[in-house]
């Protein structure tokens, strides 16, 4: 299993199955209408999840997922005191050089502090989708087309 330490005791590493709660508790408490644990349970058996840990806890996570011909990014959530850190930005980096000569796609709010991360980090925005999260609750698609890490 691969781990990127960035920080003592702080690791990004892949997720194992007890880290279910701690990525569970991120899903809920970081979007106004998250899915159902049986989604989220689905969604990491069939995809690639990458867990940041300090110590016992999980602190964030990536899940990408294949859905019809497109790898996308399901979930990027980083608790809230340690948000503005850099490891959403490590988290990302960790998928992107996992996912090297493929396109990853999300979807994302246009007005959100994670759109900004996506465009400094040279993702490029696909399409508009009017009311995509709910009435009044619009998103942008956004993909990134990977390089071979050099």
């Amino acid at each position: 299993m691969e781990e990127t330490e960035k920080s003592s005791g702080s690791v990004i590493r892949e997720y194992v199955s007890s880290d279910f709660w701690d990525v569970s508790f991120l899903n809920q408490i970081s979007y106004l209408s998250p899915e159902p644990d049986e989604v989220l349970r689905v969604k990491i058996s069939t995809g690639k999840v990458w867990v940041w840990s300090a110590g016992m806890m999980v602190l964030g996570a990536i899940i990408v997922c294949p859905d019809l011909d497109k790898l996308w990014i399901w979930s990027l959530t980083v608790a809230r005191a340690y948000q503005n850190q850099g490891w959403g930005n490590q988290l990302m980096q960790t998928a992107e050089d996992f996912y090297t000569n493929q396109t990853l796609w999300l979807h994302t709010s246009p007005t959100g502090p994670a759109n900004h991360l996506y465009t400094k980090r040279d993702w490029r925005t696909s399409q508009y989708l009017k009311n995509f999260y709910g009435k009044g609750m619009d998103a942008v698609e956004m993909y990134k087309a990977l390089r071979p890490v050099a």
